[in-house]
């Protein structure tokens, strides 16, 4: 029996990549500040904030770590940055 994942809808990555987009802005940060903060490179990062590839857990992480917020934040927008 084959196992199938969903994947999550542009609109849900987009999400994500717009708040680390907004974020990076509010700290003043350029992509490659961020890449020096969470050893994600730039073309990642790009492709997350434009919404093009899915965060795993260790991504999430280092970028929760990087921008100075939650995980819970980055993914659902539901908590205040720190």
């Amino acid at each position: 029996m084959a196992v199938t994942r969903d994947r999550p809808s542009h609109e849900f990555l987009q999400g994500i990549g717009d708040r680390i987009r907004q974020r990076r802005a509010e700290l003043s940060l350029s992509l490659r500040d961020l890449k020096d903060r969470t050893d994600i490179s730039i073309a990642f990062l790009s492709q997350l904030e434009n919404g093009v590839s899915e965060p795993g857990a260790v991504t999430l992480l280092r970028l929760s770590i990087g921008l100075k917020v939650t995980i819970d934040w980055l993914v659902k927008g539901t908590e205040e940055a720190s």
